[in-house]
Order: structure tokens, then C-alpha cells, then sequence
């Protein structure tokens, strides 16, 4: 089963992106394939209305939009996350949506208006905040995602809509609204009725399970228990490497662990580092070096007893890109650690290519710490 979460919030760690993570992992734990966007790290134009589409059904505009449409068309299940921005979703999400015009056409050029009444290609879901209690909140949010999913030929199935939260991280603080989400992804992929691509009863779907659960003999990561933590710490003076460094993190999340991001300034002390199975430090390259403040944090990480522990190295560079390379042979030869294959290194102009790459190198590293 292929889930897509789609990140709406312009505000990277915010309230929608914490549950989205949450149903993201309730998607996981029971066997899906999990693949996640974020709007606000794409450049997608908003629909011109050109007609371009309209006897192809395929948009001309040459943007990253074009390496969306392929992971909406492949996915059974998506979840769209927006907070409330005057009773609608974000100008991120919505540009994404009203693109999806090309889709709409594509569905009216293949099926009749009687085919087009039956929403069988997938589900759909909504996880969204708002600041206020208002009593019609979230109907616009509601209504752009219910047509927003007729485009794609799926049915809207409701979602988590929280009202009364603002602060950065409040939802934290009301582990029912996480239990909610979390609760929403599994079922959304355990709900009884078939979708294309997919079968509860299929040979596939039943490997895939066996190798999450361990064919029932061995027990899955249940939620209240320790969940396995990574630190990543990053050096950066642009913040090409801190959005790496978010991404990977979605990546570690998605596979049911925790991921905690810090600048390596605020790393003082070898108690700072303590408590983590895994450690992922990057840095940008400048003048053929990683920055001074990940020298000094790796002095201390020296000290911190890492031997063992499950470990990457990340970077953002402009013409070369020694960094993230001696990151990871510092952490291999002289802290011994269990190091995921080799350093991860993004060109800063090519950053947008890098997403796809940034999140299946914290799949990696999530799946050595929870053992999927």
C-alpha cells in the first residue's frame, strides 16, 4: 500500500506537520510504503488557466510540479496537512491543488460523466489546525480537499481537525489529538475495502506484513513504549543544510523513530549529546572544510561515548563538497560507529533534486534504529 503524506504548512515542524508525522507512522506500522512532499520546498507556479492541458491532460508548465504528479497518481491513500490560513488552506497547498487541474482533465478525457461518479482509485484525508473555535472552520479546508481528491479519482474520508491551537509544538501537549493521528494512518490502510494496486488477501501485502510484524511471532513497536531517538545536528550559514538536515528527519520519522534537529552552536556540553541512538551531523563546505562550529561540536561528540551507535554525515555545498565526507570518516574510524552506507551530499543549487534523497537517507538510518 502506497501512502503520500503532503506537508501544506509553510512552518516546518509546526502543529499540521507533527500529526501529519504521527499518522505517517500509523500508516507504517502496519506495512505501508510511505512517500512524503513538502510544499513548501517546491517551486510550483500557481495554474495559469492556459488551456494546456485540456486536450492532453498533462500541464506544460515546466516546474517542480512535474515531479509531483507521478507520486499522486502511484499513491492508494494520501493525507493533506494545512492549518487554517483565513478559513482555507495554505498558498502552498493550494498551488499544488489548483495544479492538479491537468489531472481533473486527464480523468474527463478517459472516463465518461457517469464513470466519473465512482471514486475508486483511492482515499483521501485531512489533518488541520486552526487558532480559533470557530463553528465553520474548516468547511472551506474541507471543501478544497474533498474536490481536490475527486481530481485524483478518490473519495474524501474526513481527517483530524483540531481546533484551538496556535504555538509552535502546542499539540504536543494533547496526546489525544496524536493518538487521533496516529490512529488515522493505520486505519487508513487497514479499512476494509480494496483499493487498485492493492488486496488484503494479496501474497505481496501479506510478505510485506510478515516482514513488519514478523510473520506474528515477533511483536511490532507499540505506541507508549521507549521509541528509538536521532540527533542530528547541523553547520550551516545559508540553511541549505539545516532544510537537509529537516528532511532527513521526516525520513527517520516515518519509520516510527523520533528526530530531533539542533544547530551545533547550541551543542555546549557532552551532556547535550547524551541519550540518542542515532547521530547525524552535517555541515556545508566552505573553502574545502566543514564550518568551525561542527569542528568544536565533534571535539565534544569525541568525548560522548559514540562507539556503536548508529551514525550519517550530511552536507549542502557549492562547487566542491569535502564536508559531509570527513564528518563520516571522523565518525567511522575514530568514534566507531555503525555508519549508514556513505555521506550524503546535496549540491546547494540543486537542493530541489536532493529531496527524494534526503528522506530515504533518514529511512535508512530510521530503519537501523527500530529494526524494520
Amino acid at each position: 500500500m502506497k501512502v503520500l503524506g503532503i506537508y501544506g504548512s509553510p512552518r516546518k515542524g509546526g502543529n499540521t506537520d507533527i500529526l501529519l508525522d504521527e499518522a505517517l507512522k500509523g500508516a507504517a506500522s502496519v506495512g505501508s510504503e510511505i512517500s512524503v512532499i513538502r510544499c513548501c520546498d517546491l517551486k510550483i507556479e500557481g495554474c495559469l488557466e492556459c488551456g494546456g492541458c485540456d486536450a492532453t491532460g498533462k500541464c506544460i508548465v515546466d516546474d517542480d510540479m512535474q515531479s509531483v504528479y507521478p507520486k499522486l497518481l502511484e499513491s492508494q491513500i494520501i493525507i493533506l496537512s494545512s492549518p487554517i490560513f483565513f478559513y482555507g488552506i495554505t498558498s502552498q497547498a493550494k498551488a499544488l491543488i489548483d495544479r492538479c487541474q491537468a489531472l481533473w482533465c486527464r480523468r474527463t478525457l478517459e472516463k465518461t460523466p457517469e464513470e466519473r461518479k465512482t471514486l475508486d482509485r483511492g482515499r483521501g484525508y485531512l489533518v488541520s489546525v486552526g487558532a480559533t473555535k470557530g463553528k465553520n472552520l474548516f468547511e472551506g479546508a474541507q471543501l478544497t480537499a474533498k474536490y481536490f481528491f475527486d481530481a485524483l479519482g478518490m473519495s474524501y474520508e474526513g481527517g483530524v481537525l483540531i481546533k484551538a491551537v496556535e504555538g509552535k509544538g502546542d499539540v504536543l501537549s494533547r496526546p489525544e489529538c496524536m493518538k487521533q493521528a496516529f490512529d488515522l494512518g493505520r486505519d487508513s490502510v487497514t479499512k476494509n475495502e480494496s483499493l487498485p494496486g492493492s488486496s488484503e488477501n494479496s501474497t505481496a501485502l501479506k510478505k510485506e506484513l510478515a516482514a513488519v510484524f514478523g510473520d506474528g511471532k515477533k511483536e511490532h513497536i507499540q505506541r507508549g513504549e521507549k521509541m528509538p531517538k536521532a540527533l542530528l545536528v547541523y553547520a550551516t550559514r545559508t540553511g541549505q543544510s539545516q532544510n537537509i538536515a529537516d528532511l532527513i528527519a521526516e525520513g527517520i520519522r516515518i519509520t516510527g523513530a523520533d528526530a530531533k534537529v539542533v544547530n551545533a552552536n547550541i551543542i555546549a556540553k557532552e551532556e547535550d549529546l547524551a541519550g540518542y541512538d542515532a547521530y547525524v551531523f552535517g555541515s556545508a563546505t566552505y573553502h574545502g572544510d566543514m564550518m568551525q562550529p561542527m569542528k568544536t561540536m565533534l571535539f565534544l561528540a569525541a568525548k560522548s561515548g559514540l562507539e556503536g551507535k548508529v551514525g550519517g554525515s550530511f552536507g549542502a555545498f557549492g562547487w566542491s563538497g569535502e564536508a559531509p565526507d570527513r564528518i563520516y570518516d571522523t565518525m567511522l574510524n575514530i568514534f566507531k560507529m555503525d555508519m549508514v552506507g556513505g555521506p550524503l551530499r546535496l549540491k546547494s543549487a540543486s537542493l530541489q533534486g536532493g529531496l527524494q534523497m534526503a528522506q530515504d537517507y533518514g529511512r535508512e538510518i530510521g530503519k537501523k534504529i527500530t529494526g524494520k
